[in-house]
């Protein structure tokens, strides 16, 4: 009953949630739903971002009923899980006792949340995608509980919200509108306008649904900053040791460097990476930083020339990032300074997020060469290599990347900026505010 009970609640503070932002992710799980090989889907991702959120909303959406069912510290699912699976039947009958539902094939969504707390829950997932396909099932988890290659289910990452879902969760769909349907036309300068400063706001904000939450209901950057406050001592909270602590909060200090290469001894001093490469795995596992590891050349394929030695460390979110920072709200008022900020910490942040939750890039990289060139990411789709650099009024690295262009003649080379839209020898400026529109860009210029 216990067990049952702390389901219930949990389901009910998920299901009542303030405010519903539209993700994106439904697109994805839509097309799910309709598969004809369907297999156990499982969006992983860091707490807080919205994981079982969403899939309630889109189980409340798209099936009869929800069964759903919180994994952690459950004793008595982790028993059902325990003693194997003999009859389907037998089965059913007991998830439908603990969830209260009655499950059917293609009318019921089955969510197993925070899948990370139950041992054997992989058998379950694959008797579902061998035996019992007809059954819907998503499930949760963070990045470490990445199934092996082979598992029998779907794997999806789930990020904070893009900053198109910023605009989409402040009913701005129009705006969005003036990015994805101008093509390679210029965006008319006023809406242009409105969008820098959506992205100023989305610097400050970040994309942590709980965050946007507060926004929307209060417009009060206090309130804002006490709900990212409060989302970082939960995290901290989780953290199993004081050397986590000590790469987390170096992270801002990392960010804020010309040179953004993750340094240990900039965690202590005189630190090495034996003593903390424990630290830095455990919070890439649970998605609160995530890594871009170097290449010394950008021929095909990247991938051997991956330096793995040599690596930057980007955080999870932008508004968490800059709250680290302290980087106070009077910066919004200052024209455009918080993109100039902590030598552009909050704007490279911002690039890499929008970066890599762009599904179509298969790899993300960063170039140096020998002496000092550097650009500052370079990311693979299915047939070319792209070199891409941020340019803000303040940082720049044009000399890099005609270092990068000299060397490697790319097909094309792409620059994040303020400016607009626009393309010629060989070289794509995409403001910063479109680059959720990147693939479509590359597309007409390739």
């Amino acid at each position: 009953m216990y067990y049952c009970l702390i389901s219930a609640l949990r389901y009910y503070m998920l299901a009542t949630w303030r405010l519903y932002m539209e993700r994106l992710i439904e697109q994805k799980l839509l097309k799910w739903k309709n598969s004809s090989d369907r297999k156990p889907l499982i969006v992983h991702g860091a707490r807080q971002v919205g994981k079982s959120h969403t899939l309630l909303e889109f189980g409340k959406a798209n099936y009869g009923n929800v069964a759903y069912f919180f994994l952690e510290n459950n004793e008595r699912l982790q028993a059902v899980f325990n003693k194997g699976i003999d009859k389907i039947s037998a089965l059913f009958l007991e998830l439908g006792q603990i969830s209260g539902q009655t499950i059917t094939a293609g009318g019921t969504l089955i969510i197993f949340d925070e899948i990370q707390e139950a041992a054997g829950i992989y058998s379950i997932l694959r008797f579902f995608a061998v035996s019992a396909s007809e059954y819907a099932v998503c499930c949760t988890g963070c990045l470490r509980d990445i199934p092996p290659s082979g598992e029998k289910t779907d794997p999806f990452t789930l990020y904070p919200l893009t900053f198109e879902e910023f605009l989409l969760a402040n009913d701005e769909d129009a705006l969005a509108r003036q990015v994805t349907d101008d093509a390679m036309r210029v965006t008319p300068k006023p809406a242009a306008d409105a969008l820098i400063e959506y992205l100023k706001l989305y610097l400050f904000i970040g994309g942590m649904p709980e965050a946007v939450n507060v926004w929307l209901e209060t417009r009060d950057f206090s309130a804002v900053e006490n709900c990212q406050r409060a989302l970082l001592t939960t995290f901290e909270n989780e953290f199993d040791n004081r050397k986590t602590k000590l790469v987390w909060d170096s992270v801002p200090v990392q960010l804020s460097r010309e040179n953004k290469k993750f340094f240990y001894d900039l965690v202590r001093p005189g630190a090495r990476a034996r003593e903390y490469k424990d630290s830095v795995q455990w919070l890439l596992d649970n998605g609160l930083l995530r890594k871009v590891n170097r290449v010394s050349n950008a021929d095909a394929p990247l991938g051997i020339y991956e330096d793995t030695k040599s690596y930057k460390l980007f955080h999870l979110d932008t508004g968490l990032l800059r709250v680290m920072l302290g980087v106070p709200s009077g910066v919004l008022l200052n024209g455009n300074q918080i993109f100039e900020e902590h030598n552009g910490a909050l704007t490279a942040q911002f690039v890499f997020s929008e970066l890599v939750c762009r599904r179509f890039i298969r790899g993300l990289y960063y170039w140096t060469s020998e002496a000092t060139a550097e650009v500052d990411f370079v990311f693979t789709d299915v047939k070319d290599i792209y070199p891409l650099e941020i340019t803000t009024e303040k940082f720049s690295r044009i000399k890099s990347m005609y270092v990068y262009k000299d060397r490697y003649n790319p097909k094309l080379a792409v620059r994040a900026s303020l400016s607009g839209v626009r393309f010629g020898g060989g070289l794509l400026n995409v403001p910063l505010y479109a680059l959720f529109n990147l693939r479509n860009y590359l597309n007409l210029c390739t």
